[in-house]
């Protein structure tokens, strides 16, 4: 029996919905789950994504689920035997819930918010932030980080993005020139909390980098590519009375 569960991902389908989530359960067990539900909301089927054991497991953001370009899916979540300790998962499903492969990107940092893209080249990409795990016990800043894969989840090339004082990954998607575009907050002494933003080529080599707020505490942001190839960004500016923030569209 499940003592906590989330949903972080739904996904409509011609007969329902696909959800994906965490469920936690007595003995600090936990995993992460499929569920099916109908049209009106009511649990068809629930099978594990991850095996339930005793250690930490996690799933972030809406495209932690995917569609792939052969009428399956793809989830991205975390596991660690704390959550200090984690690494990224990859796991292929049909839709009917059961796993065809899965993956384990084993590092020595902390990979957090893990998030798949389906690739034009059939392929995928793992997107999120890390922090590298030092023997005293502490962490490295925030950096973002991208690991590219093949079809069968075996990685290509990895890509770290580091920003002066930490940078966050929020989200990520392919362009239209095969490359991909990141967003997210960084901090620095200066200028506090600021969107950010990475554009990087289609191995992951960085084209440019830019930054979006004022000298006191801004959000963190989304940005998407439009139909014209510009983009546009969505996040949340310091009001600079003290009292609330503000959207902010770019």
């Amino acid at each position: 029996r499940s003592t906590t569960s989330s949903f972080t991902s739904v996904k409509p389908i011609t007969d329902g919905y696909l959800c994906v989530g965490h469920l936690g359960f007595y003995g600090n067990y936990s995993g992460i789950y499929l569920t099916k539900l109908d049209l009106n909301g009511n649990v068809k089927w629930c099978k594990p994504v991850t095996e339930p054991e005793e250690d930490y497991q996690a799933a972030f953001f809406g495209n932690c689920l995917v569609d792939t370009y052969d009428g399956n899916y793809a989830v991205a979540s975390e596991k660690g035997t704390t959550g200090e300790t984690t690494d990224r998962i990859l796991t292929k499903i049909t839709p009917n819930g059961d796993t065809l492969w899965q993956k384990r990107y084993y590092t020595t940092a902390r990979d957090v918010y893990n998030q798949v893209i389906a690739t034009t080249d059939w392929g995928y990409m793992l997107a999120g932030w890390s922090e590298d795990y030092y023997p005293n016990g502490s962490f490295s800043n925030a950096y973002m980080q991208l690991v590219k894969t093949d079809y069968k989840g075996d990685t290509l090339w990895t890509h770290a993005y580091p920003d002066e004082e930490g940078a966050v990954l929020l989200y990520a998607e392919q362009t239209q020139d095969n490359g991909y575009i990141l967003s997210g907050y960084r901090y620095s002494n200066a200028s506090l909390y600021d969107m950010i933003v990475i554009k990087v080529g289609e191995f992951g080599n960085e084209e440019w980098r830019k930054t979006f707020g004022t000298d006191q505490s801004d959000g963190g942001c989304r940005v998407y590519q439009c139909p014209d190839g510009t983009y546009a960004l969505l996040g949340i500016i310091d009001a600079n009375d003290g009292l609330h923030n503000d959207l902010y569209l770019v």
